[in-house]
């Protein structure tokens, strides 16, 4: 009785185990596409944005440092 016992307990521990894995894992491929995903997103936005925007801060540098 207590090795049929011991037996699910061992097998319950490596379900969680297998879970904990599983977790990590998942985690690391979540975190993987949100850090490449942010510099596809930066590298689309400077290569639209580049020209409004530095012309943007330019005419305020330009203002800025006129006053």
């Amino acid at each position: 009785m207590s090795q049929h016992a011991y037996q699910r307990q061992r097998e319950q521990l490596s379900t969680a185990d297998d879970i904990t894995e599983r977790q990590k894992y998942a985690f690391f491929i979540c975190y993987m596409l949100y850090i490449v995903g942010g510099f596809i997103v930066c590298a689309v936005a400077n290569r639209y944005l580049e020209q409004k925007y530095c012309r943007a801060m330019d005419s305020i540098y330009d203002y800025s440092s006129s006053l």
